[in-house]
């Protein structure tokens, strides 16, 4: 037979003149041994295999060797120079879910829609947590938010419109949680230990998603993309019912709570005034405060919703080394501010040093080395 010079299929002609083949792999063994090497996709020898960086072929390498390949796709795929240069792997234990085809628009409009109910609850949420309590305000936002998410693959198969929808109304569940965990420690927190417990409770939300980054990637990767918002929103659930059986809102009503604690805590709070929030409203101090934790969550819910879109699209990173990579600035965040609130009521108790020069300079410090790391 001659040379064909397709690397596809042989022209109608040259087809006419070929055996029948009874695989669309190649021909038998038999039929092979007579047969002159072929350019076509059918395969080359045994000894031009192993000289071979890819195979398009399901009769080539080992799995030993497949593991070591940057690509494998079928044979009509791109030639050898481009399949070497193609970043992505293909393993058999991948399960990637279903796929939606939705714009760079939509796609927008679903990360940011959690954003535009984030802000709308803030201030109402932290007026009736001082009056009624935080306890219930606290664990129904975050039960209506685990809810939200335990919903979002259904939401996906019935459109982008109603990911959006669920996405909002989870940003608003969640705007009434930062604002009752403030009214709650109130009651709670002695003030020479506020910064230490603050900083332990806050540094939660990064360690949040320090875990739920990469967990998020494994889980996509061995199990799909559905059951990532299936466990976490599981967890989710599963707190509130703890927090529902365990919190309190003040030290005064809790089960547990020993007495000696009970009555330190309430003796370290006694004579608390009542906030003047008509001068607060015109301090400056206060509106550079609001300023400062206005620019430093703007950085923290960026990185978190395109961080990982970033190391996938523009890294071209896969869906485990993302969530990981993903991770590490949090995780860094969540150790710094549970070491930084300890240091800063070190500062206070032992070296005396005021609380308006320690918070200042914390806020310095971060707030510089943030942007440093934004504009790196």
């Amino acid at each position: 037979m001659p040379v064909l010079s397709c690397p596809i299929a042989p022209t109608p002609e040259e087809q006419g003149k070929m055996p029948v083949l009874s695989c669309p792999i190649g021909p038998t063994p038999e039929e092979q041994g007579k047969m002159p090497v072929l350019s076509c996709p059918i395969g080359p020898t045994p000894e031009e295999r192993g000289k071979m960086p890819v195979l398009s072929c399901c009769i080539g390498p080992t799995l030993e060797e497949r593991g070591k390949m940057p690509v494998m796709s079928c044979c009509i795929g791109p030639t050898l120079e481009e399949r070497g240069k193609m970043p992505v792997l293909s393993c058999p234990n991948q399960r990637p879910g279903k796929v939606y085809d939705w714009s760079f628009d939509t796609q927008g409009w679903i990360l940011s829609a959690f954003f535009y109910g984030y802000p709308v609850f803030q201030i109402p949420a932290g007026f009736f947590a001082d009056r009624v309590g935080g306890k219930l305000i606290v664990g129904v936002g975050a039960l209506v938010s685990a809810v939200c998410t335990l919903l979002i693959p259904l939401a996906a198969d019935l459109g982008a419109s109603y990911v959006i929808a669920l996405r909002f109304l989870a940003g608003l569940a969640e705007s009434t949680i930062l604002p009752a965990v403030t009214a709650v420690w109130s009651k709670w927190a002695p003030p020479l230990e506020r910064s230490t417990l603050l900083g332990i409770v806050f540094s939660g939300t990064f360690f949040g998603v320090a875990v739920s980054l990469p967990l998020s990637g494994t889980i996509c990767y061995y199990l799909g993309w559905t059951y990532s918002f299936y466990i976490i929103g599981a967890c989710g659930v599963a707190w509130c019912l703890l927090w529902f059986g365990m919190a309190s809102d003040t030290p005064e009503t809790h089960r547990t709570i020993s007495d000696v604690e009970r009555e330190y805590i309430i003796t370290s709070l006694h004579g608390q005034h009542d906030i003047p929030w008509r001068f607060m409203m015109k301090s400056c101090a206060v509106w550079a405060i609001v300023m400062t934790y206005w620019s430093c969550c703007w950085t923290f819910f960026t990185f978190m919703t395109l961080l990982p879109t970033y190391m996938k699209e523009v890294l071209q990173f896969g869906v485990q080394k993302s969530g990981l990579s993903s991770a590490l600035p949090f995780l860094a965040s969540w150790f710094s501010q549970t070491v930084v609130g300890r240091f800063a009521d070190y500062l206070t108790e032992s070296q005396n040093f005021s609380v308006t020069a320690v918070r200042k300079g914390c806020i310095v410090i971060g707030t510089l080395y943030s942007d440093r790391y934004d504009v790196s």
